[in-house]
């Protein structure tokens, strides 16, 4: 008896990394300041 096979939901297609690839990569960095918790960009040593 064959099995029913299902159509998978997402699908994705890998690329070769190049500059084109580079260039599709954007990257955020927030000002620390705007955190919504103090304790983020205050490391301390116990």
């Amino acid at each position: 008896m064959a099995k029913k096979q299902s159509i998978p939901r997402r699908l994705f297609k890998y690329r070769a990394f190049d500059n084109r690839t580079l260039g599709m990569i954007n990257l955020f960095y927030a000002d620390p300041s705007t955190f919504n918790d103090p304790l983020d960009t205050r490391p301390s040593l116990c």
